[in-house]
């Protein structure tokens, strides 16, 4: 009776784990490179542990054989993952943001070590997406993203079949929401970029022996800036509160 006991109590709290720790691997913040694996992999752990308690009714019976059970963890890892990129794809509008405020501004070549990824990237675009993590953290709406894997077990019970065709319509709608997001909020600088290029070929039609990117640039990249510092404000807010409402569909 005690080792059928805690073979189901091992059996819950891996099962817990693979969902848990898959979308924390995958979750803007907890996945970022300065973040150690096994930091991740504490935090996975001590959230799994966390949800144990409240998910153990919703638990399935252990499986007799082991392909079974490789499926049902391979199915847990796969609904972890995908909760995870809920987040992870709201994160691409802030980075299409970054892109157009970079390119408005004529700073593409300026490029700086981006924490969170590794990688280089546009200085403007890594100061943008730092600042968008420091108030998602500020609104605690990191503890929303750990409460939507806490309410993915309403929607995703574990045991039962799940329909590849829908998690894939979400992930498109998710995409075509974030990349509608971040091209409202790019607007400004876009319409600035347009109106720069068109400038540009004005004034070269008028005047073809003036060096126009030596008068041009310059301009561009105080407007540039200029345009990036009395939005960032205001993109950021809306962000937050569209990183938010993706999140609550799946929180508990």
């Amino acid at each position: 009776m005690l080792e059928e006991l805690l073979a189901t109590n091992v059996f819950n709290f891996f099962l817990v784990f693979a969902r848990v720790g898959s979308g924390i691997m995958v979750m803007p913040f907890f996945s970022a490179n300065y973040i150690g694996m096994r930091m991740r992999l504490a935090m996975a752990l001590a959230v799994s542990f966390a949800f144990l308690h409240m998910l153990a009714p919703e638990m399935p019976l252990l499986p007799e054989s082991a392909i079974g059970l490789t499926l049902l963890l391979f199915g847990e890892m796969i609904i972890g993952v995908f909760i995870g990129l809920i987040p992870r794809m709201a994160m691409v509008a802030i980075d299409l943001v970054g892109f157009a405020a970079t390119s408005s501004a004529a700073m593409s070549n300026a490029q700086t070590m981006n924490p969170t990824l590794g990688t280089q990237d546009q200085m403007m675009a890594v100061f943008l997406d730092l600042c968008v993590l420091m108030i998602i953290l500020s609104m605690n709406l990191h503890y929303l993203m750990l409460d939507a894997l806490l309410g993915s077990y309403l929607v995703f019970s574990p045991g039962d079949s799940f329909a590849f065709q829908d998690m894939t319509e979400a992930i498109v709608m998710g995409m075509s929401q974030a990349f509608t997001v971040g091209f409202r909020l790019a607007s400004p600088f876009i319409i600035l970029t347009i109106l720069v290029n068109v400038c540009m070929g004005v004034v070269t039609k008028i005047m073809p022996q003036l060096q126009v990117l030596f008068v041009i640039m310059p301009a561009q990249v105080y407007l540039g800036i200029s345009l990036f510092m009395i939005s960032f404000a205001s993109v950021a807010l809306w962000f937050a509160s569209y990183f938010e409402d993706t999140l609550m569909a799946f929180a508990s």
